[in-house]
């Protein structure tokens, strides 16, 4: 039997989550006041589209995004774009960025802690 280490990570903002190959496994987001999207990219901010969706118009709604059964592999790294929600968790395996490297002006929060604020 093998095990695969999971992290999550909760953003409000585009981020680069990884500078490693990792697979996303599972996304929920919270819409925002008008439609919006989530942008999985392959290799940073400029790098190929791995997977997109949008999000209805309603601050109200939990999305949870269907995946297929592997994930979404990004072959490089992670990076997030996200537009006019309130915020998304991401569940994948592998190892996180470093905090510094991650986008200045959200918050996050860890699996096991609490919010942690960036400094713009």
């Amino acid at each position: 039997m093998s095990y695969v280490k999971l992290n999550s990570l909760q953003s409000d903002a585009s981020a680069q989550i990884t500078n490693t190959r990792t697979r996303l496994r599972n996304v929920y987001v919270v819409a925002g006041g008008s439609a919006g999207y989530v942008r999985i990219r392959d290799g940073g901010s400029t790098g190929p589209v791995r997977f997109e969706f949008t999000t209805p118009a309603s601050a109200t709604v939990i999305v949870p995004v269907e995946l297929p059964k592997d994930g979404i592999l990004c072959e490089t790294s992670m990076y997030v774009e996200i537009s006019s929600i309130t915020s998304a968790s991401f569940v994948f395996d592998g190892t996180l960025t470093s905090i510094m490297e991650l986008a200045a002006g959200g918050w996050l929060h860890l699996t096991d802690g609490a919010p942690l604020e960036l400094a713009a």
